[in-house]
C-alpha cells in the first residue's frame, strides 16, 4: 500500500506546501488548498487521521507554477515533441492518472496568475498557481465527470522533484482564447499619475501603453504579457483588471496595423529602364569562439557535461555558466585598478527557436540552484540528498543573502521595480533578520528565456518601462543607478550587484534592436553576445547530466569568498597585451576593453592563479576578439520609421543570403509580422531607390552601391 504521508513528508521537505484530498479529489480541510502546509507537525496529524488521504499540492503557496496539459497529448513522445515545438522547457513533470488519457502536469518555479483555460498548439489545459492545487505524484484518484472511475497512480515521468525550471515567458504569456473585443481607441492619452484606479483614468492608461507596444510594432501576445506584468504591479494599477479583459485589450490592439510614416520619397532620377548592377555579397561568417580557452576549468567541464546528450554548441552552456557563476560570486572578485572589472555580465544568447538557448539558460540556473551534499553527492529517492542551500534562489528570503555570495532570480519590468528589488521587505526585517541583505550589496540574475518582451518594454517611450535602458546601462558599470524624475513618478535610487541571462531568436533581435536605441545608447555594447545559426539536428531525447561531482569539487571553493575577498592584479606583462589590443579596437567597439578584463579576472581565478597572466590576457583577449566579431554581426543601423525597418530588414535578408523570389524574401523576413501591405511598399521604395534590384527571373538582389 501507498505510504502517502511519505509523500506528503517528501515534499514538505523541499518547501513544498500539502493537505489531504480525497480519491474524488475534493479537499478534506476546512479551507482547502489554502490550508496547504510545511509544518511536518501538522502533516503528520493529518495523515494520522486520514492514512489514506492523497497529497494534494498547493502550488501558489510553494512559489510555483503547474502547467496542466489536459487535452491533445497521447503519448510520450507527443508530449516531448509539442513542448519542444513550443520553446517550453524540460522540468519536473507528472502524468496524471487518467487512462488512456495522456495528461500532464509540468511543475515551474515562480508563482504567476491563473488564467484558467488556455489553448497552444493542439493543447490545451489550465495554469495552477496562485489558485488551485494538483495531487502529487503516487496519488491515487478517482476520474471521469463524476469522479467515479478509477484510474492509476499518478507518475513522475520527467525530472526531479524539487527541481523545477524557471516558469518560461511561453508559460507566463498563455491566455483564454479572445472572445469579445471593444474598441476603446478613443479614449484620450493624458498624463497619468501612478498607481492609476478604477475608472477612466485606468482604462486610458492602459490603452496608452497598449497603443505604445503596438506602434512598435508588437503583436498580441507581445502586449499582453506587457499588460499582465503592469496589472500585477499595484504601485502601477491600484485596481487589477480581470483578465478576460486584459486578454479582449491586446487582441483588439492587435487588430490595428503598425503606423504607416507616409509614402516613400524617391530622390533622383525614377528611370527603371536599366537594372542597377548587383552587389558582390560579403563574406559575412559568424566569429569562431574559443571554447578551448575554458579547458581544464570548472566552465569547461560544465560545458562538456551539458554537450553530451545534444549538438547544442558547448559555447551557449559556457557563457550561460559564466554569467551565473558571475552574479552569484557578486563583489567577491575583483581586479583593483581596472574601473569595471567585475566577474558579472549581461549575456544575451541568439539562436532560433527550439535550438538550445533556453536550455543552457535552464542548466546553467539548475547547476547553482540545486541543493547539494558535499560529504556524500548521491542522489537519494529521486532527488539530491540536501545540506547545502543551492546558491541561486528564487524565493526573496533565502540563507546566503547576508553572506556576501548567492543570488536571487528576480527581474522588473520599471524603474521603481528596479528600486523595490534592491529592499528588503517589512515583513523580513521583522521577522527573519537573519534573511536580509545586512551590510551587503543586493545580487540580482535577471533570467529571460525569451528576452523580446523585456525588450519591447525598454523601448516603449513615456510608457512604464521608460528610463529602464538607462539604469541597465549604469547598473553594467557600476553598482548604482539613479532613475530620473518623470511626468509620474519621483526620481529613485539603488545599489545592487546586476546580471543578466537571456535568450533572443535571431528575428527578434534585429526587428527590436531596430526599433529601439539599443545601439545608439549604448546598451547593446554592453551585451555580452553569444549566438548560433541552429544549423544542427534536434535529437529525439535528452539526458539531463549529472552535476554531481562537479557540484562537490567546484561549490566549495565558491562557498569560500563568504569569507575571502579574492583580488588579482594582472602582471606587467598581461596589462600590455590587453592594453595594445584595446588601443587597436575599431570604432564603435566601445567598451570591449572591459569586455576583455572581465575575462580575465574570472580566468585566472578559474585557473588558480594568483595574478592575471600573460597567457590568460592573450586568452581574455581572444574572448574578446569574439565578442568584437559578434557585436558587429549582429550590430542594425538605427531605423526611423516603419518603412525604414522593413527596410533594413530586407536589405540584411539579401546581404546575408543572396538573391531570392518576393515570397521566399516575404517568408525571410517575416512580412507578415508588419503587414503585407506595408511590406510590399517598403520593397517597392528599395527598387524605385536602386537599393535592390530585380532580375528578369523575379528574384531580388542587392544592388551595388557604387554602380
Amino acid at each position: 500500500m501507498t505510504n502517502f504521508l511519505d509523500i506528503a513528508l517528501q515534499h514538505a521537505a523541499l518547501g513544498l506546501h500539502v493537505f489531504p484530498v480525497a480519491r474524488d479529489k475534493s479537499t478534506l480541510t476546512h479551507h482547502g488548498y489554502k490550508d496547504a502546509s510545511v509544518d511536518l507537525e501538522q502533516i503528520r496529524k493529518w495523515w494520522a487521521q486520514m492514512p489514506s488521504a492523497n497529497p494534494g499540492f498547493s502550488p501558489g503557496a510553494s512559489d510555483v507554477a503547474v502547467l496542466d496539459v489536459d487535452h491533445g497529448l497521447s503519448d510520450m513522445e507527443s508530449f516531448i515533441a509539442w513542448r519542444t515545438r513550443n520553446g517550453i522547457p524540460a522540468t519536473y513533470t507528472v502524468r496524471s492518472g487518467s487512462r488512456p488519457e495522456f495528461k500532464v502536469h509540468m511543475y515551474f518555479r515562480g508563482a504567476i496568475r491563473d488564467i484558467g483555460k488556455w489553448e497552444l498548439d493542439g493543447c490545451s489545459g489550465q495554469v495552477k498557481s496562485l489558485g488551485g492545487y494538483v495531487l502529487a505524484a503516487g496519488s491515487e484518484a478517482l476520474h471521469g465527470e463524476k469522479h467515479d472511475k478509477p484510474g492509476q497512480p499518478y507518475e513522475a515521468i520527467d525530472g526531479t522533484l524539487g527541481v523545477f525550471a524557471p516558469a518560461p515567458d511561453v508559460v507566463r504569456n498563455l491566455r483564454k482564447p479572445a472572445t469579445a473585443s471593444s474598441d476603446n481607441s478613443k479614449v484620450p492619452k493624458t498624463a497619468w499619475s501612478l498607481p492609476v484606479h478604477e475608472g477612466e483614468n485606468r482604462t486610458g492608461f492602459l490603452l496608452e501603453q497598449t497603443g505604445a507596444m503596438r506602434n512598435l510594432g508588437c503583436g498580441k501576445d507581445a502586449i499582453l504579457a506587457h499588460m499582465v506584468e503592469l496589472n500585477g504591479d499595484p504601485e502601477i494599477i491600484a485596481d487589477p483588471v480581470d483578465d478576460e479583459r486584459l486578454n479582449n485589450t491586446a487582441a483588439n490592439c492587435a487588430k490595428f496595423p503598425v503606423p504607416d510614416p507616409g509614402p516613400v520619397v524617391t530622390i533622383g532620377s525614377s528611370n527603371l529602364s536599366a537594372l542597377p548592377e548587383a552587389a558582390a555579397l560579403p563574406q559575412r561568417n559568424r566569429p569562431n569562439y574559443p571554447i578551448e580557452v575554458w579547458d581544464g576549468t570548472a566552465l569547461g567541464e560544465f560545458a562538456k557535461l551539458c554537450g553530451h546528450d545534444s549538438n547544442i554548441p558547448k559555447k551557449l552552456f559556457a557563457e550561460a555558466f559564466r554569467c551565473a557563476l558571475g552574479a552569484v560570486v557578486g563583489d567577491r572578485l575583483s581586479c583593483p585598478g581596472v574601473d569595471g572589472a567585475l566577474p558579472r555580465s549581461y549575456t544575451v544568447i541568439v539562436a532560433p527557436k527550439g535550438k538550445g538557448k533556453g536550455t543552457a539558460i535552464r542548466r546553467a540556473v539548475r547547476f547553482f540552484s540545486q541543493t547539494w551534499d558535499g560529504s556524500q553527492g548521491t542522489p537519494a529517492h529521486g532527488t539530491l540528498t540536501s545540506i547545502t542551500p543551492g546558491l541561486l534562489s528564487g524565493g526573496r528570503d533565502f540563507v546566503w543573502k547576508p553572506k556576501g555570495i548567492g543570488a536571487w532570480i528576480a527581474a522588473a519590468s520599471s524603474v521603481p521595480g528596479m528600486a523595490r528589488l534592491t529592499k528588503d521587505l517589512d515583513s523580513t526585517i521583522k521577522t527573519k533578520p537573519h534573511m536580509t541583505w545586512g551590510n551587503t550589496l543586493p545580487r540580482i540574475l535577471s533570467v529571460h528565456e525569451e528576452m523580446k518582451t523585456f525588450l519591447s518594454t525598454l523601448f516603449i517611450e513615456g510608457g512604464v518601462g521608460s528610463g529602464m535602458e538607462g539604469v541597465v546601462c549604469q547598473l553594467w558599470d557600476d553598482i548604482s543607478f539613479h532613475g530620473t524624475a518623470t511626468g509620474t513618478r519621483d526620481a529613485v535610487y539603488g545599489e545592487m550587484m546586476f546580471s543578466m541571462l537571456a535568450g533572443v531568436t535571431e528575428q527578434d533581435w534585429f526587428d527590436l534592436l531596430s526599433r529601439g536605441n539599443a545601439v545608439g545608447g549604448g546598451l547593446m555594447s554592453r551585451f555580452n553576445m553569444i549566438g548560433t545559426e541552429g544549423g544542427y539536428d534536434n535529437v529525439s531525447k535528452m539526458t539531463p547530466p549529472d552535476f554531481t561531482a562537479l557540484q562537490e569539487t567546484f561549490l566549495p571553493r565558491v562557498m569560500r569568498l563568504e569569507d575571502a575577498h579574492i583580488k588579482l592584479m594582472p602582471t606587467e606583462g598581461a596589462d600590455r597585451i590587453i592594453s595594445e589590443w584595446a588601443d587597436n579596437l575599431p570604432e564603435g567597439a566601445e567598451r570591449m576593453n572591459i569586455h576583455a578584463w572581465r575575462s580575465a579576472l574570472l580566468l585566472a581565478w578559474l585557473r588558480h592563479e594568483e595574478s592575471i597572466t600573460e597567457k590568460t590576457a592573450e586568452d581574455a583577449v581572444r574572448l574578446g576578439q569574439y565578442q568584437v566579431e559578434s557585436h558587429d554581426y549582429y550590430r542594425t543601423k538605427s531605423a526611423d520609421n516603419a518603412a525604414a525597418r522593413v527596410q533594413g530588414k530586407i536589405l540584411r535578408s539579401l546581404e546575408l543570403k543572396g538573391p531570392t523570389s518576393r515570397r521566399k524574401l516575404q517568408k525571410r523576413t517575416h512580412a507578415e509580422r508588419d503587414g503585407t501591405d506595408l511590406w510590399n511598399r517598403a520593397l517597392d521604395g528599395l527598387v524605385k531607390d536602386r537599393a535592390v534590384g530585380k532580375r528578369d527571373d523575379g528574384a531580388y538582389y542587392l544592388a551595388d552601391e557604387a554602380a
